[in-house]
């Protein structure tokens, strides 16, 4: 159930920068995070939650799952690198890329 919930924060945290990388301005029907509250506060915000969300794991004293969380949030991040990189650059990746 832990792992659950701190999955959930990560989750959440992750689609509030994506937001700001995309320029959303909705999501789910409602306004995102970075036009209520301004991008930096947004970006802090998500930030906080990324930590907390490694303290969380931390404290559950299994060397494995900060392993785990670590390497899944180079992914995560270095996924979104690419996708910012293909937008910008009017690339479309093939399916093995992506």
């Amino acid at each position: 159930k832990k792992i659950a919930e701190i999955t959930q924060k990560l989750h959440n945290a992750s689609l509030m920068i994506d937001d700001i990388e995309d320029n959303s301005k909705l999501r789910r029907g409602s306004p995102v995070a970075h036009v209520v509250y301004g991008v930096p506060q947004t970006l802090n915000t998500a930030n906080y939650v990324y930590f907390l969300a490694l303290d969380e794991i931390f404290q559950l004293g299994n060397p494995k799952a900060v392993e785990v969380f670590l390497k899944e949030m180079i992914n995560l991040h270095r996924g979104q690198g690419l996708d910012i990189y293909w937008r910008d650059n009017g690339i479309c990746p093939s399916e093995e890329e992506y």
